[in-house]
């Protein structure tokens, strides 16, 4: 059951009497789907963000392309997205959306007319009684075609004038909580638009449950963090801490390759120093490449298997790295399976 809990504030936190369950937006099956994004699954609220109660817009996520690049490698394309959405009062049937905008080129949301990637509305959480939250799940009869670039993943939210009474949100966590994250520089990744203003609020210092599903292989970047500094964050930490790690403590870097395709399966990591090239294409190889092979580094380089849910990670530089120099961005790509199918995944990126 879906256990009630009484709201605290506007960004209403909750324990374990919370039941997440799974709702299926689409009748196409996601079997083979992988997450990709930043979220650390280290929830701390629930919030609509810098959306006002009397306004609609939308809470999204940056996925930049210095980051993460080519989801759903080799097409570029995602066959559906997962959320972790609350409603404060299952039995009004707030409405929520989901919606990808591309970028208007300056790093921000190109929230013009016309210009959005996906938008679906009117999407609603089970009825029920009380305060619920559920994991929504929803594949694509056509897989969406993201460009080579930044763009933004998030939700669209109705006005809720009585907030946090009753009321659609998104789960999240803080850069400075969970997500683990101190260092200033460290840009802010959640940008709302609000559509009732027609303004955009940026740099939000903070995570949204927010993830792609793609049948492509997922590779994700991460922090092998002090076991004294982990503030109850998984380790190693693959959210912004992974991303952006804290050289100054001794970030030690660790990969997670997935592909629900290949279990049992020989992996090869490539690393290179700097960012990502323009996609290239190699024969036998089953997606496209983003690394530059004269700047593929050795000692980045890292060898391992897939289990049997076809999954493999490792901290490949572990805690205290002491790095001699900075070198700007480290950039990973991972084959699976090098010598048979040789299916590449997305690239990730650490900012050194």
């Amino acid at each position: 059951m879906i256990a009630p809990r009484p709201p605290r504030s506007a960004r209403t936190r909750f324990g374990a009497g919370v039941l997440l369950a799974a709702l299926a937006l689409s009748p196409r099956a996601t079997t083979q789907a992988q997450e990709l994004g930043l979220y650390p699954a280290a929830t701390q609220f629930t919030a609509r963000s810098a959306l006002p109660i009397t306004s609609n817009g939308d809470v999204l996520v940056h996925f930049r392309r210095n980051l993460l690049v080519g989801a759903g490698n080799p097409g570029v394309a995602v066959q559906g997205l997962r959320v972790t959405l609350q409603d404060q009062d299952l039995s009004t049937e707030d409405p929520f959306g989901l919606v990808v905008l591309a970028s208007d080129g300056a790093g921000m949301p190109d929230t013009g007319p016309g210009n959005e990637l996906l938008r679906i509305s009117d999407l609603k959480l089970p009825a029920g009684t009380g305060l619920g939250a559920a994991i929504v799940s929803t594949t694509f009869s056509t897989p969406l075609a993201l460009p080579d670039d930044d763009y933004f993943v998030g939700i669209g939210l109705a006005p809720a004038p009585l907030w946090p009474v009753d009321g659609a949100s998104i789960h999240g966590c803080n850069y400075a909580g969970t997500a683990n994250v101190d260092d200033p520089t460290v840009p802010g990744l959640v940008f709302t638009h609000d559509a009732t203003l027609r303004r955009l609020v940026g740099g939000q210092r903070r995570l949204h449950a927010i993830h792609l599903l793609t049948d492509g292989v997922v590779l994700l970047a991460g922090a092998d963090v002090d076991p004294a500094a982990r503030r109850g964050a998984p380790n190693p930490n693959f959210g912004v801490r992974g991303a952006y790690p804290d050289r100054s403590a001794g970030d030690g870097l660790a990969v997670r390759v997935t592909d629900a395709t290949q279990p049992d399966a020989s992996v090869v990591v490539l690393g290179q120093l700097g960012g990502a090239t323009l996609p290239y294409r190699i024969p036998g190889l089953d997606g496209r490449l983003f690394l530059n092979p004269t700047l593929v580094f050795p000692d980045l380089v890292t060898l391992g298997t897939t289990d049997a849910q076809g999954s493999f990670e490792t901290i490949a530089l572990a805690w205290p790295l002491r790095l001699p120099a900075p070198f700007g961005l480290i950039s990973l790509q991972a084959i699976v399976d090098p010598l048979g199918v040789a299916r590449v995944s997305n690239l990730a990126a650490v900012r050194d």
